[in-house]
């Protein structure tokens, strides 16, 4: 099953968050979260939260990414018996500068999720 992108690879500049995804067909086994970034500058800082919901309009935290300061690919596995009955995920993020004065923040990043039994087919 290929994976199901929570944000496709997009600039920001500021705060924000991704739209409610249905997990069609990659909710029955661990599921690995993908952070890819692309872009960053130095002395910026990317925060990354996943939000679970079972219905599409309540929303609980159900994982975060390492605070990110560096392009690269980074990977998160959830465990489905801690999230059962999650079948809509959303990712929200926030963008920072640690150092003083400059302009606003930029990135380029991307979210998706996969099956982990799927990557590890593919891969065979």
């Amino acid at each position: 099953m290929s994976p199901v992108v929570l944000l496709s690879e997009q600039i920001v500049r500021e705060c924000g968050e991704g739209l409610a995804v249905p997990l069609r067909g990659i909710h029955d086994g661990p599921i690995r979260l993908t952070l890819d970034i692309t872009r960053i500058v130095p002395h910026e800082n990317l925060d990354v939260i996943i939000f679970g919901s079972s219905d599409g309009l309540n929303w609980q935290k159900i994982a975060s990414f390492p605070h990110k300061s560096y392009c690269g690919t980074y990977a998160m596995q959830l465990d489905p018996v801690e999230h059962r009955g999650v079948k809509y995920l959303k990712a929200c993020w926030s963008v920072d500068r640690w150092h003083a004065g400059g302009s606003q923040p930029i990135f380029s990043f991307s979210i998706h999720a996969e099956n982990v039994t799927s990557r590890a087919a593919s891969m065979n």
